[in-house]
């Protein structure tokens, strides 16, 4: 999915436009969740963790994702 929009575009966009962009954007993120929340269940042990440290862990594999995500 391309979310990334050309700097100073987002403000000129009709409102539609920008309901549908934050929707897509949005759906991309929870499948992202899903998804990394679903292979982290299947390491062995990890649900052993206490429930912060499992959502600590979550959490850094996300952000390290986002992180990718704006630099491309």
């Amino acid at each position: 999915m391309n979310a990334v929009m050309p700097q100073g575009q987002f403000h000129n966009m009709n409102p539609d436009r920008k309901c549908v962009l934050a929707t897509s954007i949005l759906k991309y993120f929870e499948k992202n969740i899903a998804e990394t929340v679903r292979f982290a269940k299947r390491i062995p042990g990890f649900t052993d963790l206490l429930i912060d440290d499992q959502a600590n862990l979550i959490r850094g594999k996300i952000r390290a994702d986002d992180r990718q995500l704006i630099k491309t």
